[in-house]
């Protein structure tokens, strides 16, 4: 059986060394909750339920013949197929989740691939043109990339996917940079390092002296509680997990900070930020191949590990700097925790993303000669709320839910439709989560599924001494309250796993808002007929009538007579 390192795969085989472990890292007095479930795809019996194969396998479509030995390593976006950026097979304006890989020839070379999909699990190949149907390929003589290409991250800045990824020259691995359109036409960028990488081994005594590789990269905002390079305090801050490599062949995870996503500099003072764990766990060998979500007060980063086999890791963060492994310090996800996995295989190099309340894993498999391949498995952490009210006063919604005890440092999420801007949301009031709670509309709260690796906002509850369980409400304002279906998650969190969530659709918030008065009608003017009163008031008096002359009758008077 070969062994296979997660990165250097074929170039480099090894035996990997359990080495003592490294220095103390804070480990959760909990441990992690995340119930996990494999979700078939459509690959034939011998592909065991996955969801993405070689060309030859008759899973995911044929075309191309640069994967025709391997596939491994997937980074997907949830999006949308646009004219500027199809997906074949796809209706503009429908969903189309986005896949590049890396694929292995015959003769062990790398490069990129990419392949499509209207749900995640059903995937269909579009070759490319750089070679073999790749769609990145060998960089020119002379660059840091010339021999192979592997392990992509894509996210999407604007109209821009950004791809960073390994590049290996025939003696060195170092970290690239590309753009695209479009997702299928690559451009390299230039960076400023030796041979034109962006990231390269310090050829030091580092965690990272030999090797930098798999890169995960978010796009936020720096600030004062999360600073970028050199302490920058505003604007845009890309922050980059990585796999470094010792001399002694040992996989540590390295942190890097960038104003641009082209010029790096080193955080932690150029150490690890996850090393290896505490001697006769299962990851005190060596970790890797990190994939990193920013998940309102948290940020979550899955990463392998080898005992006997490899498996797949979790751990939290409030800084990306300081991670905290579980107590008791297990694995998340093994290969028998694939159904269809016939014998303990090797499960790793994962790539996870948030969709509401649940979240979706890809994962590499590989063992067996017919086990090399792409599975998928999905959780939703935590226990249903009881059923949420929701009203609404004009553009201040009102969210009332009863919830169990939250625990010190703990939080609560509040994640809205993309569909609304964020610049019209405000948070406004709380009650029953304590004195010290704070409520906040945070403009880079996470990196979930619509983010495509762009930090975007959400409105987030900070718990320092936690909360008491009972009632509580939740008020904010939307200047343009939404008229259709417009699902907002409600999640509450311990300081490292979900406890309780819910969905509310904002369009069917309960209207209490003023009753309009009607508009009055004056009544049609009734005639007054005058009515004498005894009263001193002044009275109305009539227009005066001359009246009728009267005939004068004469009366016979005493006459003298003829």
């Amino acid at each position: 059986m070969r062994t296979r390192l997660w990165v250097v795969g074929a170039l480099v085989a090894t035996v990997l060394l359990t080495l003592l472990a490294a220095p103390s890292i804070s480990e959760a007095t909990i441990p992690n909750r995340q119930p996990w479930v494999h979700s078939p795809g459509t690959c034939g019996p011998a592909l065991e339920g996955a969801v993405f194969g070689r060309p030859g396998d008759s899973c995911g479509g044929g075309g191309t013949t640069f994967d025709s030995n391997n596939v491994e390593g997937p980074v997907i976006l949830r999006d949308i197929a646009t004219a500027a950026a199809p997906c074949p097979g796809i209706a503009e304006g429908a969903t189309c989740y986005r896949m590049w890989y890396t694929g292995f020839d015959i003769g062990g070379v790398r490069r990129i691939g990419y392949a499509v999909s209207p749900d995640g699990t059903t995937w269909t190949r579009v070759p490319g043109t750089a070679g073999g149907g790749a769609v990145l390929g060998l960089g020119p003589a002379g660059n840091f990339d010339s021999a192979g290409v592997s392990f992509p991250y894509v996210i999407r800045n604007g109209a821009t996917f950004e791809m960073w990824y390994n590049g290996f020259n025939g003696a060195v691995f170092a970290i690239g940079f590309a753009t695209s359109t479009d997702g299928l036409n690559w451009t390299r960028v230039t960076g400023p390092l030796s041979q034109g990488a962006v990231l390269r081994p310090t050829g030091a005594a580092t965690f990272d002296q030999s090797i930098v590789a798999a890169p995960s990269v978010i796009r936020d905002e720096a600030s004062a509680q999360l600073p970028c390079e050199n302490g920058r305090t505003t604007g845009t801050c890309y922050r980059m997990w990585y796999q470094g490599t010792d001399a002694a062949n040992v996989f540590r995870i390295g942190y890097a900070l960038s104003p641009d996503g082209v010029n790096w500099t080193r955080a932690a003072g150029g150490n690890a930020v996850l090393g290896t764990g505490a001697g006769g766990t299962w990851d005190a060998g060596s970790v890797g191949a990190p994939v990193v979500v920013k998940d309102g007060a948290l940020f979550r980063m899955w990463y392998n590990s080898q005992a006997s086999n490899q498996s797949i890791g979790h751990v939290v963060s409030t800084d990306g700097v300081t991670w905290v492994r579980p107590e008791p310090n297990q694995a998340v996800y093994r290969g028998a925790d694939d159904p269809g996995i016939l014998s303990p295989d090797n499960v790793w190099t994962p790539f996870v993303i948030k969709e509401g309340a649940s979240f979706r894993m890809w994962y590499t498999i590989s063992s067996r000669p017919n086990a090399i391949r792409i599975g998928h498995a999905t959780m939703t952490p935590g226990t249903l709320l009881p059923a949420p009210g929701l009203t609404r006063n004009l553009g201040e919604y009102t969210l009332s839910l009863t919830t169990q005890a939250i625990p010190p440092g703990g939080s609560v999420l509040l994640t809205l439709p993309a569909s609304i801007p964020f610049t019209e949301v405000t948070a406004g009031a709380i009650n029953g989560f304590g004195a010290n709670a704070t409520f906040a509309a945070e403009a880079t709260a996470l990196t979930d599924a619509v983010a495509r690796g762009t930090a975007r906002g959400a409105l987030v509850i900070r718990l320092p001494d936690g909360a008491p369980a009972g009632p509580k409400t939740i008020t904010f304002t939307l200047a343009n309250p939404p008229s259709s279906a417009a699902l907002m998650t409600v999640q509450t969190f311990d300081i490292r796993e979900v406890l309780e969530y819910a969905t509310v659709d904002l369009s069917q918030a309960t209207d209490v808002g003023p009753t309009p008065t009607p508009t009055s009608v004056p009544p049609s003017p009734t005639p007054v007929t005058p009515t004498p009163t005894a009263t001193e008031g002044p009275t109305v008096t009539p227009t005066p009538v001359p009246p009728s002359p009267t005939p004068v009758t004469p009366t016979p008077t005493a006459t003298e007579g003829p």
